[in-house]
């Protein structure tokens, strides 16, 4: 029964709360300074400007896994595509 009320959950959780949910993570692991990134600019910064350490960043990816229940790909990070457009993309796989 948890299972479908998590999948009932993951699906009726509207984008942009997803997208809040997710600037939360990375902006508590990102070096750059506040005036740099803050929540209203990360969106548009490439996954590469957001300054996090590889190793935390891919411990962010699997959260986002397991939250949604997907995987992400190889391909959903190459061409270093915005915050916004690579969190539309894996938003768009959930369960």
């Amino acid at each position: 029964m948890l299972n479908y009320v998590r999948i009932y959950l993951v699906l009726m959780t509207p984008i942009k709360e997803f997208q809040q949910n997710a600037i939360r993570a990375l902006l508590r692991e990102t070096y750059s300074s506040a005036e740099d990134l803050n929540p209203q600019n990360i969106l548009s910064k490439r996954l590469s400007e957001l300054n996090i350490e590889s190793l935390t960043f891919m411990e962010i990816i699997m959260n986002f896994e397991e939250e949604l229940e997907i995987e992400v790909q190889d391909e959903d990070l190459s061409g270093d595509p915005t915050t916004e457009a690579f969190l539309m993309k894996i938003y768009e796989r959930r369960a």
